[in-house]
């Protein structure tokens, strides 16, 4: 969770819990594997049965060849188009100033993670509210002490000029 204001320092998409694959049969986003970060390449025999146009099934693979950033930071199917031979490992090593980065853990889904980002930053709402509270009470608790040392000492004092 970075300061968006901060320079981020350098990190990969091959290692942020953000990267995402797209499965071509339920367009959902999921966790990119282990080898895939590695490799850059989904592993062999990763095909599903779909319906052709004609009916009948065919074998194609179960995610998109290029991975996609689930927060939209980087447009990584564009640059893999741009890279050398549309290229993945390139492009998801390469080092960038990303203040959306999130470490990768695995068997955790893309929005997963944005969960895990979410009760964190929640944490810290909270405890930054109870911070703030506990200096609002304290403040209440002197602003009584001092006007009801003043009021006694205006009551001592207005008693006295009988």
């Amino acid at each position: 969770m970075g300061d968006s204001t901060a320079a981020a320092a350098p990190v990969k998409c091959q290692t942020c819990g953000f990267l995402a694959a797209r499965d071509f049969g339920t367009r959902a986003l999921v966790e990119v594997e282990a080898g895939f970060r590695a490799t850059g390449y989904h592993p062999a025999g990763m095909l599903g049965a779909f319906a052709s146009a004609a009916g009948l099934s065919e074998q194609r693979p179960l995610f998109e060849a290029v991975p996609v950033c689930f927060v939209q930071a980087f447009d990584l199917v564009a640059e893999a188009k741009a890279a050398k031979d549309s290229a993945v490992l390139p492009v998801i090593a390469a080092e960038r100033a990303c203040p959306r980065f999130v470490k990768w853990v695995q068997g955790h889904t893309p929005r997963e993670h944005q969960d895990m980002m979410d009760r964190q930053e929640q944490r810290e709402w909270q405890a930054e509210q109870k911070r703030s509270d506990r200096r609002f009470h304290l403040l209440m608790v002197l602003i009584s002490i001092v006007s009801s040392a003043l009021f006694t000492v205006l009551g001592w004092f207005m008693g006295s000029r009988k």
